[in-house]
């Protein structure tokens, strides 16, 4: 179950707070503080209980620049007198300063980091980016808001799914693995899910415990099978720009539309009443909802066939939705295919 700042022992721990104070300006100040406001409750609970806080926020899009109209200089501003406290604004958002600075916070003292978007890093999910934001302290995570660290551990996995097939490139087949699966697919890589350990947080962690032991035991939200990648032309296609937490269902809801649009994936063959669906939703068809709605639809399907057939059914056509719904027609699933997409 996720955590609130409310369920963590607060006094005397440095939280990071990821806010969207992307607000609009005028003249050097903030022209709307709505965002500010809504930020409040969480920030002075924080405060309250006795915690270090620091803040990190984009605003704009300033492409990886250092864009002066864009620094956070006026939110710092508007936040100061909304807290009734001074609310100390950081030049930079990583590096040696900064980590100095937020080592030396005390209760109840609190810091704004400079505008994340002026590295480019940022927006393209870099790495060693993700990691020096991380190193701040990593239990401060418990503090961001679900979405955020939803999609952080989506840019974790793809980012590091990628970094497995970089380092094995050209992969190396194996004749057992081969008998199996294409000489190029991840799935020739020995133990790339289960036994290949990458550092999060100080914390040595696998892809298998990410998508199984996290976004799946943590989230409870199906979508994330249509954004997680494997490398595979049978998976999901990979977005050219990182998961973000304030367009997080956005973006995954786009994703979940891509993955039907494609025929290798999804389509309905009304010549035989035969309705092909990829194999991983046959694969993890356990985590879509189990209410199926109204019995009368999606008959002659078992309950968990039903509750895929449901969620598909609102990202379709009203005509495909229609005859999802009602339709006599058997399921099939695709063979997946485990060939590496190197495109």
């Amino acid at each position: 179950m996720i955590k609130s700042v409310r369920d963590v022992e607060l006094a005397g721990k440095r939280v990071l707070v990821r806010e969207d104070y992307n607000v609009p300006l005028a003249d050097g100040a903030v022209r709307d503080d709505t965002r500010l406001r809504a930020s409040l409750p969480t920030v002075s609970y924080l405060l309250e209980q006795g915690a270090a806080v620091i803040l990190i926020s984009h605003l704009g899009r300033p492409k990886g620049k250092v864009v002066p109209e864009l620094a956070l200089d006026p939110v710092a501003v508007s936040l100061s007198a909304l807290l009734g406290r001074e609310v100390r604004k950081l030049d930079d958002c990583v590096g040696p300063e900064v980590e100095e600075v937020c080592l030396a916070l005390g209760p109840g003292e609190i810091v704004l980091l400079e505008n994340s978007r002026f590295y480019s890093q940022e927006e393209e999910n870099d790495p060693e980016f993700a990691s020096q934001l991380a190193d701040l302290d990593p239990q401060t995570f418990d503090a961001w808001n679900s979405t955020d660290r939803m999609s952080l551990w989506i840019n974790a996995y793809n980012g590091l799914t990628l970094m497995a097939i970089v380092d094995d490139y050209p992969i190396q087949s194996s004749f057992l693995a081969s008998l199996r699966f294409p000489k190029n697919s991840i799935r020739q890589i020995s133990g790339v899910w289960d036994r290949l350990e990458f550092e999060i947080m100080g914390r040595p962690t696998t892809l298998d415990q990410i998508e199984h032991g996290i976004l799946r035991q943590d989230f409870n939200d199906p979508r994330i099978h249509f954004a997680l990648v494997c490398a595979a032309l049978g998976c999901p296609p990979l977005r050219n720009e990182p998961y973000l937490g304030d367009r997080l269902d956005e973006q995954l809801d786009d994703q979940v539309r891509q993955f039907l649009e494609d025929s290798k994936k999804f389509r309905i063959d009304r010549s035989t009443n035969t309705v092909y669906l990829s194999k991983i939703l046959d694969w993890y068809g356990e985590d879509f909802s189990s209410e199926s709605g109204d019995p009368v639809y999606f008959r002659g399907h078992d309950l968990e066939e039903k509750a895929v057939l449901r969620f598909i059914s609102e990202y379709l056509s009203p005509e495909e939705r229609k005859y999802l719904k009602e339709a006599d027609y058997r399921l099939r699933y695709l063979d997946y295919d485990w060939s590496l997409n190197e495109r």
